[in-house]
């Protein structure tokens, strides 16, 4: 289906009275058109899966989803545009109904959550670093990429654990906690004759909170850190927050067994 504006203001107008049941009658005169004219609207809808029922209103859990989603995005594009570049509350709104339809949406997950990240950098202009929480709460939810570069112990060169995971890092905000999510790739090793190439991966991974080294959680194929506990230092020349923690990682690579090792994490959000 070829979303339309006109197409997307009615999804949206379903979404938000979802709860009204309302007729197609009384759509009808709510957003003034006429009743042949929201009729083909709603089989489209339902054609595509977005209805419930053939001829009435009821979004679908796809529909509803599907709305939530550009209500979430044009909600967020609209108080950017209002704060960026003057635009009135009804201008700004309708500026991003178009935005939204034109950019993949690849394209407007980046925007919005750079919107966000802006919100974020013009609040801490002034401070030198923030805690993990502090950051979690004043980003809204979704998901960030995070440059990272995993370190020796000793700081003096990057550790072949940097090698272990897929990069850019992803750090998730849910709900004002924040968690970040690494994912890790197979690896390959080389045999001393030089005969044999030994596949392996990351079987475990610890990080250090308060001196003490705690197992991350496995979930849905990644490792998963909380950054509650980090301080993230800010510098605002180059507008970038960067935090390190301690990792102790642990890789197997076919039948050779490579001792835990412990290197640094460092993490570059900008």
């Amino acid at each position: 289906m070829q979303l339309t504006k006109e197409k997307l203001t009615y999804l949206l107008f379903l979404y938000d009275y979802k709860d009204k049941g309302y007729t197609i009658t009384r759509i009808a005169q709510e957003m003034n058109i006429s009743k042949s004219t929201i009729s083909r609207v709603l089989n489209t809808f339902y054609q595509e899966g977005l209805l419930l029922e053939k001829g009435k209103g009821k979004l679908s859990c796809q529909g509803c989803q599907m709305a939530k989603r550009y209500k979430y995005d044009i909600n967020k594009l609209s108080k950017w545009l209002q704060d960026s570049a003057d635009f009135n509350e009804e201008q700004a709104y309708q500026e991003a109904l178009l935005l939204v339809l034109t950019l993949s949406d690849e394209t407007r997950r980046k925007l919005v959550t750079n919107t966000s990240k802006e919100k974020l950098f013009k609040l801490i202009a002034n401070v030198k670093e923030i805690s993990g929480d502090m950051l979690s709460v004043n980003l809204d939810d979704g998901e960030y990429s995070f440059a990272f570069t995993v370190y020796k112990k000793d700081r003096v060169g990057i550790s072949m654990a940097n090698e272990v995971f897929y990069h850019p890092g992803v750090l998730e905000i849910k709900q004002g906690y924040g968690q970040l999510i690494l994912k890790p790739k197979e690896v390959e090793h080389v045999s001393l004759s030089g005969k044999m190439v030994l596949k392996g991966k990351l079987e475990s991974l610890k990080y250090e909170i308060e001196n003490q080294f705690i197992s991350s959680h496995f979930i849905r194929g990644n490792f998963v850190i909380p950054i509650s506990k980090l301080r993230f230092f800010y510098s605002k020349e180059e507008r970038m927050l960067q935090a390190s923690i301690k990792i102790i990682v642990k890789v197997d690579v076919g039948i050779i067994h490579i001792p835990e090792n412990e290197v640094i994490l460092t993490i570059i959000f900008k």
